[in-house]
């Protein structure tokens, strides 16, 4: 295989006085273009000083087209302060009123064929009035009206907003029954699970975490540090079935079986082993992802139906070296790997 050029280039440090390099390619795969085109968002973490476990976690993104117009619009995850209290000195206050934001796509094709991307933030117009801490959203219509519909995942639970298919949602979390009551969702996915033409809902939950409850960490140095994973135990996962009235059921218990779960990060779905059932793939932080496959038990009826929960074999995500030292009040860790503070992921 043949070697790529290099350029000689002057003013090098190298032996011979001079550095060679890769010759740079003419223009950049991809282009930093949201301020320019209306997508105005910094998302808040919480970030008060006191090293809360949430605030090392990144939001989601869904990109969908909820006004069917033919083009992509977004929705972003917003976070809250944590505890309610002012940030301390020195570190970033949060600017304007913290909600998930909803921008409509307004792309503009002209008759030479050129591309004007523009994006307006319709927050207020659609009804959308989220102002808990954020983690994902997954979107998918659930009731088959021809609208794409949206669940949000949360510290606190999730949220899902169903699309009145007039530009404005309408919050039917509580009547609906998948609410993930008392759950730290991170990823969701609707899937049609059990192949009856309506969307089903799989939530992956991450740790069972109270503020109250934060455990305080140590880094090597013995200052304070944010806690790894594993300082907490993983959540169950939840599964929903849609019952084809607005309404789901939690069908987690009798659905997945294997007794295996999290803390789950990310999820998949389709059907891996060609066999015409949809399967879930949970991607997990720090223990080994999980590929819950339906093929086992496909001769069950729908009603029924269930997985067996089978250790993937791709490799898990690196976890960081940690070692656990007694503390007279609170459970605290030590830290002993090299990699900056709260980069996990």
């Amino acid at each position: 295989m043949p070697k790529p050029e290099r350029r000689r280039t002057s003013g090098g440090t190298g032996a011979g006085g001079a550095a060679t390099n890769v010759a740079k390619t003419t223009e950049d795969w991809f282009v930093d273009r949201a301020k320019e085109t209306g997508l105005d968002f910094v998302h808040f973490n919480g970030m008060s000083g006191e090293l809360y476990y949430p605030e090392i976690m990144a939001p989601g993104v869904a990109l969908f087209d909820y006004d069917n117009d033919g083009d992509l619009d977004v929705y972003v995850v917003q976070g809250q302060m944590l505890r309610h209290e002012a940030p301390r000195p020195g570190r970033y206050p949060p600017t304007g009123p913290l909600k998930d934001r909803l921008f409509r796509n307004d792309l503009v094709v002209q008759e030479d064929g050129k591309r004007i991307l523009h994006f307006t933030d319709v927050t207020e117009q659609s009804r959308i009035d989220i102002q808990s801490y954020g983690m994902g959203v997954a979107t998918g219509d659930f009731n088959n009206d021809g609208c794409i519909d949206i669940y949000r995942t949360g510290l606190s639970g999730g949220r899902l907003l169903r699309n009145n298919c007039d530009g404005t949602f309408t919050d039917v979390t509580k009547q609906s029954g998948a609410e993930d009551r008392g759950g730290w969702g991170v990823s969701a996915a609707f899937v049609d699970y059990d192949r009856d033409g309506w969307l089903d809902l799989f939530v992956g939950n991450y740790l069972i975490y109270s503020l109250e409850g934060d455990i305080h960490c140590l880094s090597v140095t013995g200052q304070r540090d944010y806690c790894p994973p594993n300082s907490y135990r993983a959540q169950p996962s939840r599964l929903y079935h849609n019952r084809r009235n607005g309404t789901f059921e939690d069908v987690t218990a009798k659905a997945l079986v294997g007794g295996a779960y999290g803390p789950a990060l990310g999820v998949s779905t389709a059907d891996f082993n060609g066999d015409g059932w949809i399967d879930i793939y949970v991607g997990n932080d720090g223990e080994p992802n999980q590929l819950l496959d339906q093929s086992a038990q496909r001769a069950r009826s729908r009603t029924r139906r269930r997985w067996l929960a089978r250790p993937s074999t791709a490799p898990a995500t690196p976890r960081r070296a940690w070692a656990l030292t007694p503390a007279t009040s609170t459970t605290t860790a030590t830290r002993t790997s090299s990699s900056p503070t709260g980069c996990r992921r």
